[in-house]
This record gives C-alpha cells, sequence and structure tokens, in this order.
C-alpha cells in the first residue's frame, strides 16, 4: 500500500507531538475544582491535543496498518459469525468478566477505592440504613456535628435523600457484602445486553462490535469505576432499550409490560431524566397505536402498566420519607431547592449546550461524532434513540445544575447506552458505503478502530491518573490523621474537624489539584467506627462526649505553613503535627 510507512511515521509524530504538549505553560495537567463547567487550562489542552493531535495521529497509524489489522478485524468477525451457541454464550460471558475485571482494577488503582463525590457517600449511608430495615435511622449524635452533605432529615431520624433504586442496590450490596463488587457488576451490565440487542438487529460480530464500543468509550469506563446511581440507570436503560426491541419486533402485552417495568426500575434511580428519555418512545407507542398498527395494540397500557411499578414505589418512598407522596427527599432539602436566577439563554448555553458538548467530547470523541451522525438516522429504531438523547438533554432547559464532567457529563451517564447502539449503527453503515464504492474494508476498519482503542485508550488512561491524584488527597488525609489518633489498642477515637474542604484548601499542594468531595465519610448506623469524623461545631465536644463515652477525642487545628495541620488531643498533651499532609506540599 502506497505511503503506509509514512503515514505511521506522520502518525508516530502526532503522537509524540500530543504528549509533548505536558512540556507547555499550561501542561496536561487537570484538575478539580471552580465551577462545575469551569475546565483547567491543561485540561483544555488535553482535550485539543486530543482532537487536533491525538486523533489524526491514530488515523494515520490505522491507514498504516490497514492491510494487516484490518484482515485480522475481519478474521475476528468471521470467527464471530461461526460461533456456536454454547460459544457465543462463553464468549459474552468472558467479555463481560473482562470489563467487570478492568473496571474493579481500575477502581483500586485509580480512585483508590474512595468515592469522586459525595453523592456516593450518601447513597451508601443510605444503604446501611435500609440493609437494617428501615429508610431513615433515629439519629444517633448531635445533628450539627455529623457530615451531612446529601443526607435527610425528618423527626430526629436521618437518610439519604437520594433516589430510592441507588440506595436500593448499595442495601443490597450491604447486605450480602458484596459492596463495591455489586456496584461493578451493575456498571458492566450493558456489555452483555448490547451484545444481545446488537445480534438480534445487526448479526453476531456487531453484537460484540457495540460491546467494544461501549468500552472504549471514556465516560463508560471511567463512570464504571465509581458507585454512582448513575450505574443503575444506565443498566436498566439498557435492559429497557433491549426488551423495548423485543416488543416492538414481536409485539404482545407481557413483552410491553416487561419493557414499561424495566423503564420504571430505571425511573427509581432517576426519574427525571428517565421520564425525558422515555418521552419519545411514550409518543412513538401512541402514534402506532392510533394508526392501530397490531404490534403496538398493546403498547400503551403495557407500558403504563409496567412504569406504573416504578412510580408507585417512589411514591411510596418520598410518602415515607417526607411525609408527602408528592415530595421526593431530595427536593424537601431546602439547601438543595436553592436555585440561582438565571435566563433561558443561560441555561440554553451552560447547561444543555455545554452537555451536548461534553457528550461529544466524553463519549467517543470525533470518531464518536462522525458515527452518531452516520447511524442517528440509519433506521426507526436509531432514530427514535436520537430523540430520546435529544429529550433527555431538555431536561437541562428546567434547571441550572450542569453537572460534573470528571468521568464524562454525569448528568447524562445513561446515554453512553442509546449513544453506542447509534455509533454502532453509524460504523455498520459506514463499511457498508465502502463495500459499496469497493473500497478496501480492511484500511476502513482499522482506521476507525486504531481512534477507538489507542486514541481513546490514552484519553481515559489521562483522566484516570488525574482521578487518582485527587484520590490520593484523600488517601493522605484519612491516613495521616487515623495514624496520629489511634494506635493499636488504643480507644476508639473522635476527630473534631472543619469540613473535608477546608483541610484540602488549606494545603497549597491539595488546593491545586482540589476534589470534588467536599465531606468526611458518613459514619456508620451503629458508629461502630474506631475513629468518627464529625464537625467541629459550637459546643459539639461536651454533647458529644455524653453521646460516645469511652472515646478519646481530638480537634484538628490548622497553621499557617508545613505541615498545615496539628490534632490537637482535648483530654490533655502537646498537639500532634500530621507530617504525612505537610510532605504533599513538597
Amino acid at each position: 500500500m502506497r505511503g503506509a510507512g509514512a503515514a505511521r511515521l506522520a502518525g508516530y509524530v502526532l503522537l509524540l507531538a500530543f504528549f509533548a504538549l505536558d512540556a507547555t505553560s499550561n501542561g496536561l495537567t487537570i484538575t478539580f475544582h471552580d465551577s462545575q463547567t469551569s475546565s483547567s487550562p491543561g485540561e483544555l489542552n488535553f482535550w485539543l491535543g486530543h482532537a487536533f493531535l491525538l486523533f489524526p495521529a491514530c488515523l494515520l497509524i490505522g491507514y498504516g496498518f490497514g492491510p494487516r489489522l484490518g484482515a485480522l478485524i475481519l478474521r475476528a468477525a468471521a470467527r464471530l459469525r461461526a460461533l456456536s451457541a454454547r460459544e457465543r454464550t462463553l464468549a459474552i460471558v468472558a467479555l463481560t468478566c473482562a470489563a467487570l475485571a478492568a473496571a474493579r482494577i481500575g477502581r483500586a488503582v485509580f480512585l483508590l477505592d474512595l468515592p469522586i463525590t459525595d453523592d456516593e457517600y450518601a447513597v451508601q449511608f443510605g444503604g446501611r440504613v435500609l440493609a437494617s430495615g428501615h429508610l431513615m435511622a433515629p439519629l444517633p449524635l448531635l445533628r450539627e456535628a455529623i457530615p451531612d452533605l446529601f443526607l435527610y432529615f425528618r423527626n430526629g431520624a436521618v437518610g439519604s435523600f437520594d433516589w430510592p433504586g441507588g440506595v436500593a442496590i448499595s442495601a443490597i450490596a450491604e447486605a450480602t457484602r458484596l459492596r463495591t463488587f455489586l456496584w461493578m457488576i451493575v456498571a458492566v451490565t450493558p456489555v452483555p445486553v448490547l451484545i444481545v440487542l446488537m445480534t438480534e438487529r445487526l448479526g453476531r460480530a456487531w453484537g460484540f462490535a457495540a460491546a467494544a464500543v461501549f468500552l472504549c468509550s471514556p465516560m463508560s469506563m471511567l463512570m464504571s469505576m465509581t458507585t454512582h446511581s448513575q450505574l443503575a440507570v444506565r443498566a436498566f436503560l439498557a435492559g429497557g432499550l433491549l426488551a423495548l426491541h423485543l416488543a416492538d419486533r414481536h409485539g404482545g402485552f407481557r413483552r410491553w409490560t416487561i419493557a414499561g417495568l424495566v423503564f420504571g426500575l430505571a425511573f427509581l434511580c432517576r426519574p427525571l431524566e428517565t421520564a425525558f428519555f422515555s418521552l419519545p418512545i411514550a409518543a412513538w407507542a401512541a402514534w402506532q397505536t392510533s394508526r392501530r398498527d397490531p404490534v403496538y395494540a398493546a403498547a400503551l397500557p403495557g407500558l403504563a402498566l409496567g412504569a406504573a411499578v416504578g412510580i408507585a414505589v417512589l411514591l411510596w418512598h418520598s410518602y415515607a420519607m417526607t411525609g408527602s407522596a408528592l415530595l421526593p427527599a431530595r427536593f424537601a432539602n431546602p439547601a438543595n431547592m436553592d436555585v440561582m436566577p438565571s435566563s433561558l439563554w443561560t441555561r440554553f448555553g451552560d447547561n444543555v449546550t455545554y452537555n451536548m458538548l461534553m457528550l461529544a467530547i466524553w463519549f467517543l470523541g470525533p470518531v464518536g461524532v462522525a458515527l452518531v451522525a452516520a447511524g442517528a438516522l440509519a433506521d426507526r429504531f436509531t432514530r427514535l434513540l436520537g430523540a430520546c438523547v435529544a429529550a433527555d438533554l431538555c431536561l437541562a432547559f428546567f434547571h441550572d445544575n450542569p453537572g460534573l464532567h470528571i468521568v464524562g457529563p454525569i448528568h447524562y451517564a445513561e446515554c453512553a447506552v442509546p449513544l453506542t447502539v447509534i455509533a454502532t449503527y453509524g460504523l455498520f453503515m459506514a463499511i457498508g458505503v465502502v463495500r459499496r464504492r469497493r473500497l478496501d474494508v480492511r484500511i476502513a476498519l482499522s482506521m476507525a478502530v486504531v481512534p477507538l482503542v489507542l486514541g481513546l485508550g490514552i484519553f481515559t488512561l489521562v483522566q484516570a491518573t488525574a482521578l487518582r491524584q485527587q484520590a490520593i488527597i484523600q488517601r493522605t488525609v484519612y491516613q495521616s490523621i487515623e495514624a496520629a489518633a489511634r494506635k493499636p489498642g488504643d480507644p476508639k477515637a473522635v476527630i473534631l474537624t472543619p469540613w473535608f474542604f477546608g483541610i484540602t484548601s488549606a494545603i497549597p499542594r491539595m488546593r491545586e489539584t482540589g476534589s470534588w468531595v467536599h465531606d468526611w465519610r458518613r459514619p456508620e448506623v451503629d458508629l461502630s467506627d474506631d475513629v468518627l469524623f464529625l464537625r467541629d461545631a459550637r459546643g459539639a465536644e461536651q454533647i458529644l462526649r455524653g453521646q460516645l463515652p469511652g472515646r478519646q477525642f481530638f480537634r484538628v487545628a490548622r497553621q499557617a505553613g508545613s505541615p498545615y495541620l496539628t490534632l490537637v488531643p482535648l483530654a490533655g498533651g502537646d498537639p500532634i503535627p500530621l507530617p504525612g499532609l505537610g510532605a504533599a506540599d513538597r
């Protein structure tokens, strides 16, 4: 092939140039602070470098290796098409287990098994309460001393204000002692579901291609390392789309009811997003019913009956938590209802458009934009999914919280599933065009696969490395304080401290990196923690001593220079410096 060697060489140069951006004044350093729509200069460098250096580099490398790599891809596709039913099942299980291992190892290596936001702490706390058989637990300590971000308090009891779906999964994780591992299982659930769905629609090889597309997406893989409720809605929406496909193809009241039920489970996890996402599906079902299409004869009653289960559970949960079926705990918290004034134009730009941009960057980057554009109008199903994503984005017109983008646009994490379906169709359509024009399919496949695997793999790795830096901050703070407060055999300890954010903001190196975890981990429901981190509220010490007898008490004190923080024993004695925190500034 002419120019293959030159293409590879040019690709290597551009690949080197991308990493050389780290030598610029902004570098490729990604930090975590300011407003939700803020990006550090290094992060912007990273995004631009990916679009204009790394992506072209991968295209050139893919072109240069086209005949060899493309031939391998074609042989793999032929092998997948030839699999027996048993072999196909084993292949699905193997790929799902590999994805599960990647998510679990990624969480341990890059997130250090720590949260990326306080939502995860709150859902975990709510799960512990629910696992004990209650929605809310009696308030165990002085209200002002409890790290309370995203918790809900009422009538002397406390629970998570999050939606019941995520809390229920957390409760199952606690009750089964699977904990984080259960969340990882939920995270990879779309993998086998996508294989089955796209095998049904395009064939066996394309089913596995869809799973590969999903796993190549940075927003899919990075979100899979967390324990966010978005993982649950993503999994249920994947199941809902498969159920919808089966109902659309075969009809029947039972199939439509199952589809509605699965979408209802997604509704329990993120009701507003699921409702907006589902509007085009409901409208389509209504339109087909009005046309007296026999396949859709049971569509509306089936979908409504299935979805009613989730709606009923949410209404009951709201009533049990707040005393009003129409007032969820998430909206009953006055602190969560502070809405900054914003015009429709601001919400369009700072929320709708911003999240469109984040989806373009984080789903699959430039190659994803091309594939989604190619697949969006491929058939009725992709047009419907495109409308669902657009409807989901329209929710942003009604609130002013754009969400974080540290693992992709977090408010639109569920969109990874429908976008994967559309992008897979786009690749299918593109390969069809290449075949019809009698171009080299091997080169086309190679030029698609290298940006997906190499380019987006680098994207995921760079962002994961940045997430590790914010996780190191959390680990350093906890380990330093715990090591100073309690030695083996010592009584359990209580640490009276400012907000976690106040601690990390006091240390220059930590402040530079930042973190979106602003509060301390929530206490165990039975207060069995060896070291309890509580807020240093006015007059809290004496009350807490009565509530927590037999524990030794400490207070975190700040100072201007290294080590920046000391631990003061409240029973008397010299302040204990925390050198581990000071070391983080060197």
